[in-house]
């Protein structure tokens, strides 16, 4: 554990990088130079992006330079980077590209047409039945099949999008079979060219149905090169990789047990999601908060990703970049301080949980692991002892209700309907430990009996909060408004006359329960309130129109069979 500004500072002390113009790399290079690559930590965030630390060994080629073919796909726009150890040599430049190889492969194919099975059977005697009964068979040696020369092409300089992206297969051997008409055979000294429309069996002694057929592999991948110079040629060479990528993701999941009186056992565990890469015996660590990464949708250059090279492809591409750029800053000092769309990575389980607003970031290490891409692993954090007590809240909303200015409309419930009850049953939960609670699910059980489920929402040290149990069932209240007056052109605002409606509310609770039960009642008001009964207490929220929003809360403790009812006055003005 630990403060994750001063580790990401650790991490950070990096070489500033200057992409310089090089030679591209060949195809045909040895695989000398060719990086060995560890992880040696991962931290993860709740949002879907985690930050990956490699360490890179390799001895240099004889131009001082090494190279990977493990790009990282997703790493984020700024954030990939190389740090090299104190006293190790400095890296130049970083330069990724698309490297070409071409081979040549031989293989057994089977002849599925007849253009197949003549060409697999040049040099030998068959039988070529032709089509029309009055065609007389052949037995003739074949000689050639007929291939058309290809006319001569350059290959032009710039190849299309998708040829670049992809490794493609190019059938050498194959020919154009597809414009192949006639067939050259023999018959002693004769020699006949035959339409191949006209030939439909193919007979013979020992007639071969395979033939062997060389396909030209082109292949493309993607290359990280890093630049030592080549004062350290033919020497051992180490850096350090690192970025933020999208793909890594921890849920934190809770469990609360024991016999819930006043004190209960809480569990955390974290849910761990690996859809990047396989990660081997790494050092992971997983961060409570999300911090702010602006560019975190955008692909970084270097991971060779479209995004952005596809932007810069037009005839105007760095300008574009340039304005895309500063359209996205300008867009984010209009509108400051808008939240992250935390669902809107690749990892889109339970988004709802990332969003635990703004805070310091707190580490949780969990050690050395190995996850592979596309595993998941549940690991224990820690167990507690935090005291509880039972609350049951009412949550009402009142005053200014319909847009004619009339009392919200209650409905009453039919003799064959349950009236729904809005009293909910929560336990308040305080954080005795010295770390915060994150934002999760928590699970609820009573001696191993499941109670109920719902979210615990971040909690820092200290303080305390409530976790959502059930609807009460012993619990009861209710809520009605009297209009006490209404005074007409109380107020003028926007060129338009305002009446003053005045109302007194009433909020009854009863506790059917056989022991006294602890009360939180919060009412929402759109009006100015005033005059709270027993000790609420009024917090108002200056609205931009002619109402203001109230909100009156009081705690009580109800004796077991009792009933209380608290109010309060509430105006405010309609047109």
């Amino acid at each position: 554990m630990g403060s994750l500004c001063a580790t990401t500072v650790g991490m950070l002390t990096a070489t500033v990088l200057t992409l310089g113009a090089g030679q591209a790399l060949r195809a045909d290079e040895p695989s000398t130079g060719r990086l060995t690559l560890a992880a040696e930590r991962v931290v993860v965030f709740k949002d879907g992006y985690g930050l990956i630390v490699k360490r890179a060994t390799a001895t240099a080629d004889a131009q001082g330079r090494v190279h990977t073919d493990q790009v990282p796909p997703g790493a984020v726009l700024g954030c990939l980077w190389t740090a090299t150890a104190a006293g190790a040599p400095l890296v130049s430049a970083l330069r990724a590209e698309w490297i070409e190889s071409k081979d040549t492969v031989q293989r057994e194919v089977t002849s599925a047409s007849i253009l197949e099975l003549l060409r697999a059977n040049v040099g030998r005697k068959v039988v070529l039945g032709r089509v029309g009964e009055a065609q007389p068979d052949l037995e003739v040696t074949l000689l050639e099949v007929l291939e058309p020369t290809p006319p001569l092409k350059e290959e032009p300089a710039e190849r299309s999008e998708d040829a670049r992206r992809s490794a493609r297969l190019v059938l050498a051997a194959a020919g154009v079979s597809e414009a192949v008409t006639h067939v050259l055979v023999g018959r002693g000294a004769e020699r006949l060219v035959l339409p191949l429309a006209s030939i439909h069996t193919v007979r013979g002694e020992g007639l071969l149905t395979k033939r062997k057929r060389t396909d030209l592999r082109i292949k493309r991948e993607k290359r990280l090169s890093i630049e030592f110079g080549p004062e350290q040629a033919g020497k051992a060479v180490e850096c350090r990789l690192l970025y933020f990528t999208t793909g890594l993701r921890w849920i934190p999941t809770y469990r609360l047990s024991g016999a819930l009186l006043d004190v209960g056992e809480l569990d955390l565990q974290a849910e761990i999601l690996n859809e990047v890469e396989d990660l081997v015996d790494a050092q992971w660590s997983l961060v409570v908060g999300v911090p702010h990464f602006r560019f975190k949708e955008e692909p970084s250059p270097l991971a060779l990703e479209s995004t952005l090279r596809n932007l810069i492809s037009h005839a105007d591409g760095q300008q574009a970049l340039q304005t895309q750029m500063s359209n996205m800053v300008r867009n984010d000092f209009v509108n400051p301080g808008e939240g992250e769309d935390s669902g809107s990575s690749g990892l889109r389980t339970a988004p709802g949980l990332a969003a635990t607003g703004e805070q310091d970031l707190f580490v949780y290490g969990v050690g050395t692991r190995s996850l592979a891409r596309g595993a998941r692993a549940a690991l224990p954090l820690w167990t507690a002892s935090v005291p509880l007590r039972h609350v049951y809240t009412y949550e009402v909303h009142g005053g200014l209700g319909a847009r004619d200015g009339a009392a919200p409309a209650r409905r009453v419930a039919g003799p064959n309907e349950l009236e729904r009850n809005a009293v909910w049953h929560q336990l308040e939960l305080t954080n005795g430990k010295d770390v915060p609670w994150t934002t999760g699910p928590a699970l609820i059980l009573r001696e191993q009996l499941p109670v109920g489920q719902d979210i615990l929402a971040y909690t820092p040290k200290g303080a305390s909060t409530l976790l959502p149990v059930t609807v009460a069932v012993d619990v009861r209240g209710s809520y009605r408004e009297e209009e006490r007056g209404r005074d007409a052109n109380s107020l003028s605002w926007g060129g338009s006359s305002y009446a003053r409606i005045r109302r007194h509310a009433f909020v009854t609770l009863t506790n059917h329960r056989s022991e006294p039960s602890v009360v939180r009642v919060t009412l929402s008001l759109v009006g100015q309130a005033e005059a709270p009964s027993d000790e609420g207490r009024v917090r108002l929220e200056i609205a931009d129109d002619v109402n203001s929003r109230s909100e009156v809360r009081w705690d009580l403790t109800l004796a077991a069979g009792a009933s209380k009812t608290v109010e309060c006055d509430v105006s405010f003005f309609v047109r």
